[in-house]
């Protein structure tokens, strides 16, 4: 931990490099992916942290070690359950809430991990307040609202990385068992996550084909 330690204080870098620090798996390879706003130096810096140990915690499985979700990667379907980093303006990043949303086509089971003091939960206006963000991920933006808040209908682990090492040993066996036991599952299996403007294209290519097999 004294290499990623070093690397986190020295300040922001890449998810790469402090995942190569830490020894993180390659997502495909892992039963839990722990997904930050990488935004968010500090929510990276807590989500490395986390993964660092979680593979540690002996209430993980060699076999099923967790990762970092890189931001350029999306959620693998044989993802077993999703560890949401949160801090505020997280829910407000489209990488975030496609993969949410992918966790909750698949079945996964989510588990939110707040990472910073006065977190503000999405409240019942979050989709008035998003409408535009959620639409340009989805036909169907009161669903993705919807899920957002399904992943808060259970009881938040606190993880805060400025506090001593034990005490995060502790956080972390406790996520661990969460992660095992009782993470809330989401199960929304007709997610659409073709935006509108990809379905309008989507839409004109059929209606293309069909007349050229008319003109044959």
């Amino acid at each position: 931990m004294q290499e990623l330690s070093t690397k986190l204080v020295a300040g922001p870098t890449s998810s790469a490099a402090l995942a190569q620090a830490d020894d993180a798996p390659g997502v495909g390879s892992a039963g839990s992916v722990v997904l930050p706003d990488h935004a968010n130096w500090e929510a990276v810096m807590t989500a490395h942290m986390l993964v660092h140990l979680l593979s540690k915690s002996s209430v993980q499985s060699a076999t099923k070690a967790p990762s970092v979700l890189a931001p350029s990667i999306d959620l693998t379907e044989s993802t077993e359950t999703l560890i949401v980093v949160c801090t505020n303006g997280a829910f407000c990043r489209p990488h975030v809430l496609r993969t949410v949303a992918l966790a909750a086509k698949w079945g996964m089971s989510c588990l939110p991990v707040i990472a910073v003091d006065g977190f503000r939960f999405p409240k019942g206006n979050f989709m008035a307040e998003n409408q535009v963000l959620l639409a340009s991920i989805t036909k169907t933006p009161a669903q993705l609202a919807s899920i957002v808040g399904d992943i808060f209908k259970q009881s938040a682990v606190t993880f805060d990385a400025s506090c001593s090492e034990e005490l995060l040993s502790k956080k972390a066996a406790e996520v661990a068992e969460r992660v095992g036991h009782s993470a809330r599952l989401l199960k929304v299996e007709d997610v659409d996550l073709s935006t509108p403007s990809e379905a309008n294209a989507s839409q004109v290519s059929s209606m293309h084909g069909q007349s050229m097999m008319v003109k044959v």
